[in-house]
């Protein structure tokens, strides 16, 4: 639902699943926004520009800014008719520590994940990094993408170990949303999609490769042979078919 006139600006990396899940949570909501969406490292430039730190998502409304995706989610709350976290106290403290949970050690672990696998694809890797960019960014990133490579890789310690590593903590949360799980149960808490539901979905996404997500994700035959294996044993399991449903009923295409 993104309003080119509002006043809320949305900054992000577009293919971020810590902006998809801030993204899916506006829509579902109904929030009027203009996404500005940038490269990696590009979009330090426009998380300043709204008074937000060097990380992203960052939501600019009239008199205040958020700079996390739970902290997003919880403004949406406080004034939309949909709540994303229930009015009962103990379902609620659920929904924030499966949250904080998926916040903590999904997201990054997926991120890992998927960088390790894609980055050394050059051409499907840009596919994803130069949707809904500035033109000047998508012109410019061919040139830059080495050094981009190079500092993703960096920053955020991606090497082999920190794959493997990365992917026995995508097991041990899905394993921890199968216990949850019962059989006929739609969401992780309640009787309705909640941030926790969001957030699992969300920060799975770069290794469930969902259809619907906020920007078009590589076709499985455009990314590496190990990593195909290791997508459709996540994508069949009881928690890969639970947040593939969810994009289905809850995250409609053109949102």
């Amino acid at each position: 639902m993104t309003a080119a006139l509002s006043t809320n600006r949305f900054v992000t990396i577009p293919f971020s699943h810590y902006c998809e899940k801030a993204r899916w949570a506006m829509d579902l909501c109904q929030f009027p926004y203009h996404e500005e969406g940038h490269l990696p490292l590009f979009h330090r430039l426009g998380t300043k520009r709204v008074g937000g730190k060097n990380s992203v998502p960052v939501l600019s409304t009239p008199g205040q800014v958020f700079s996390d995706s739970s902290d997003i989610l919880k403004y949406l709350n406080e004034f939309s008719a949909f709540k994303l976290y229930p009015e009962n106290l103990n379902d609620r403290a659920r929904v924030m520590q499966l949250e904080s949970d998926f916040d903590n050690k999904l997201g990054p672990a997926t991120r890992r994940y998927f960088y390790f696998h894609m980055m050394p694809n050059k051409n499907a890797m840009m596919g994803v990094l130069r949707q809904n960019i500035p033109p000047l960014e998508a012109t410019v990133l061919p040139a830059f993408f080495p050094i981009l490579k190079m500092l993703i890789l960096k920053s955020l310690r991606i090497n082999e170990e920190g794959a493997k590593r990365s992917h026995e903590k995508i097991d041990a949360v899905f394993a921890q949303v199968e216990e949850i799980l019962r059989p006929g149960q739609e969401f992780l808490v309640g009787n309705s999609i909640s941030a926790a539901d969001i957030s699992f979905a969300s920060l799975a996404a770069p290794i469930l490769f969902p259809e619907n997500y906020g920007v078009p994700l590589p076709s499985l035959k455009e990314i590496p042979e190990a990593m195909q294996v290791e997508i459709l044993k996540w994508q069949t399991s009881k928690a890969g078919q639970f947040a593939l449903k969810l994009y289905q009923n809850f995250r409609k295409s053109g949102s």
